[in-house]
């Protein structure tokens, strides 16, 4: 079962579990725009510049995004995650639905999100 650090939610750092709430976006793994990256994990310790994401074929950094659809700021967060993706970004990235009449973004006590 997946684990994910929520930072902003009422606790900071509460490790959250999930079942299947979250929908990845891509998958450095099996989607074919990440074809031409190589897929040994040896390619991580090559030296790369301060701040830079080796490209390589593996989901080491994924990013989840709590998105509640009534909130225009969290749409516009979306088309740019988009934007990453399309580029190439090597990020996987995913989305996870708020309840949209919750006032509330803490997974842990939204009940759209309950673990």
């Amino acid at each position: 079962m997946p684990l994910y650090v929520c930072f902003y939610c009422s606790s900071p750092n509460k490790i959250v579990t999930t079942k299947k709430q979250v929908i990845f976006l891509n998958d450095l793994a099996k989607d074919d725009m990440y074809a031409r990256y190589p897929a040994g994990l040896s390619t991580i310790l090559q030296p790369m510049y301060g701040g830079q994401l080796h490209y390589v074929r593996f989901n080491a950094v994924t990013v989840v995004f709590l998105v509640n659809p009534k909130v225009r700021e969290h749409w516009i967060v979306l088309q740019r995650t988009m934007s990453h993706i399309n580029r190439g970004v090597p990020m996987r990235f995913g989305v996870w639905f708020a309840d949209p009449d919750s006032a509330s973004l803490d997974p842990i006590t939204d009940p759209f999100v309950q673990v």
